[in-house]
């Protein structure tokens, strides 16, 4: 029975994409987030299969788990085109602390300038 409710389930999503991508007229972004929604739906219950179905030890199974969730966030961030602040945050964060800051400052100093382009991080 749980095998048919899986099959109905992802039927319904194919259908909904199908209408949503294809026949109907929806406004960009309102695709975009049912897109979004439908690709987590489907990631979901294939995650689901593979933890209920798929014999394995528990940390690998953790390990996956963490994997897919992961890449469900970077897919969703970028579907959403909040990744690219995302990255620029990634690397603007360690510059603002200044104790961070000071130790790259230093190596830069010391080294052989092979780094030479911290110099030119704004101080803040």
């Amino acid at each position: 029975m749980t095998m048919f409710y899986l099959i109905l389930a992802l039927i319904v999503v194919g259908i909904v994409a199908l209408a949503i991508n294809g026949t109907v007229t929806v406004p960009r972004n309102l695709r975009t987030i049912v897109n979004v929604v439908l690709a987590l739906i489907v990631v979901g219950i294939g995650l689901w299969l593979i933890n209920t179905y798929v014999p394995m030890a528990g940390s690998i199974k953790a390990i996956l788990n963490i994997v897919v969730v992961l890449a469900s966030c970077v897919g969703v961030l970028q579907a959403l085109g909040l990744w690219p602040s995302v990255v620029s945050l990634t690397f603007a964060l360690p510059v603002s602390f200044p104790a961070v800051r000071g130790r790259i400052l230093n190596t830069v100093n010391a080294g052989s300038g092979e780094k030479a382009w911290v110099k030119t991080l704004p101080l803040v």
